[in-house]
């Protein structure tokens, strides 16, 4: 292992002398170019492109955005709709309810209003039949006016609807 030359140092070969002999044309770039961008010029630059790359995106973000409210208020017009329809199919059938309700209590008023009436001819018939001859005077001459005005109405009634 005796006389191995050690690897060639590619940093140590290159050449650190500049000519100047040479032109002006040929002068390193770091003389020739602009001074590098400072911290805020950098972050304007990089803010400018990134604008002009994200417009398109943020065009396109709006356009979906526009889409997707437009599909929302469709959406929100058609439960409206459904909650519409809803509402007036329980008020059609609260009407038919209310008026199924008043069928019913108009048949129990005729109902009640028959029963009035079999009840007091139940009664009209039983005072009319009483033999008064056993009563008490008092109890006479009432049941007596009973049945005249009873038997008033039913001739006058009878003689008005002929």
């Amino acid at each position: 292992m005796g006389n191995q030359n050690p690897p060639p140092n590619p940093i140590a070969t290159q050449s650190n002398t500049i000519d100047l002999d040479a032109g002006e044309d040929s002068a390193p770039s770091s003389f020739t170019s602009k001074r590098p961008l400072g911290r805020d010029s950098a972050k304007e630059k990089a803010k400018k492109q990134r604008s002009e790359n994200t417009s398109s995106t943020d065009s396109e973000y709006l356009t979906r955005m526009g889409e997707l409210s437009l599909e929302r208020l469709s959406v929100y017009k058609s439960v409206a709709s459904t909650e519409e329809k809803k509402l007036e199919f329980m008020k059609k059938q609260e009407r038919q309810k209310l008026i199924l309700e008043r069928k019913k209590l108009n048949l129990e008023k005729m109902k009640m209003e028959r029963q009035k009436v079999k009840e007091e001819t139940e009664q009209e018939v039983l005072i009319l039949s009483m033999d008064l001859t056993k009563c008490n005077p008092l109890l006479r001459q009432y049941y007596e006016a009973k049945q005249q005005e009873i038997l008033a109405r039913v001739t006058g009634s009878s003689s008005s609807s002929k």
